[in-house]
């Protein structure tokens, strides 16, 4: 049975901001701040790759050693609960480059916090991320997605987000 390539994906409407050497995601309007993307957005999630720290994988599909396939929420929860009772499976994906790439799970840097990734929502499966933030600026936390609230520190305003950074 094929198991199609499918990763974690979370819907974002917002603003993905530049400002001092600095990517953001925000929620609110922007404040001086150069605007990279705006509109509805779509996260998806990379884990750092071990030997080139500047990469990270979002995975589509993990191959189990001995054949079993998990792909989505599954794959996800696998690798970041239970792989390391498997080290030897692979995980295919695609790069925060775009190229597209196979990794052993022991290839995979998974004590790192995963990095948030940006795309415009209908972008093409082998397009390259507008974005990794470093941050968000949302005055309502609670309607944002868990794994963004999670992965990234999050600022009520950018006026506060500016006051810790600049």
């Amino acid at each position: 049975m094929d198991l199609p390539r499918q990763t974690v994906e979370d819907h974002f409407h917002g603003h993905v901001l530049r400002l001092a050497g600095v990517t953001l995601l925000s929620t609110l309007a922007n404040s001086g701040a150069m605007t990279l993307a705006s509109g509805p957005l779509l996260l998806r999630y990379g884990i750092v790759c071990l030997e080139t720290p500047q990469h990270c994988l979002v995975p589509e599909l993990v191959v189990m050693e001995y054949g079993e396939l998990l792909n989505g929420e599954a794959a996800w929860d696998f690798l970041l609960h239970h792989s390391n009772l498997h080290p030897r499976a692979e995980v295919l994906g695609r790069r925060d480059d775009g190229v597209e790439d196979q990794l052993r799970v022991s290839r995979l840097d998974l004590a790192q916090t995963p990095r948030v990734l940006v795309w415009p929502r209908g972008a093409a499966g082998d397009a390259t991320a507008v974005a990794r933030p470093q941050a968000v600026i949302a005055d309502k936390a609670d309607s944002l997605p868990e794994r963004l609230r999670r992965f990234l520190p999050l600022y009520p305003s950018l006026a506060d987000w500016r006051h810790e950074h600049i």
